[in-house]
């Protein structure tokens, strides 16, 4: 017999001064709770590492397109680098002011998207995040209820 039981008997025969047997049901509705309860334990540990996968995973294909993208703006960068140069920066001034002002536009509007995007993405997670810790939560006061609710059912007709 754990310590645990032995503290539910001395409490029990405390409060009801009654004595109740090593192979009581109120022993074994306590170690069935005891064991509802690890496992909802185990499987909420479950669900966060798969969360924390999902979430890994998720981050790393936006690394990924992040990379592409600055990628992509590097080419586009140099591409527009070799026209202004050949423009000539004495002879055409207005004609560069209009490609510089357009090409930092273009940049500004490329980040700007992209950080849209990051945000969205980022919300989503959170928002999944705290789903699965109040479903989490939820469980774990439900079979609290159930298991208390059997026990007193247990105790006043038993």
């Amino acid at each position: 017999m754990t310590n645990n039981h032995k503290q539910i008997i001395a409490l029990i025969a405390e409060r009801n001064r009654t004595i109740i047997s090593d192979d009581d049901p109120i022993l074994i509705l306590n170690t069935l709770f005891e064991y509802a309860v690890e496992q909802l334990d185990n499987k909420n540990q479950a669900q966060q590492h798969q969360l924390n996968q999902h979430i890994e995973s998720i981050l790393a294909r936006l690394e990924h397109s992040m990379d592409n993208s600055l990628i992509n703006w590097s080419d586009s960068i140099d591409k527009k680098a070799e026209l202004l140069i050949r423009v000539g920066l004495e002879e055409n001034r207005d004609q560069i002011a209009v490609a510089k002002k357009k090409f930092f536009a273009d940049l500004e509007s490329q980040i700007a998207n992209q950080q849209v995007i990051t945000s969205a993405a980022a919300e989503k997670i959170q928002k999944a995040a705290k789903l699965n810790y109040m479903v989490g939560a939820f469980l774990s006061v439900a079979v609290a209820v159930v298991c208390i609710f059997a026990l007193f059912l247990k105790i006043r007709g038993g």
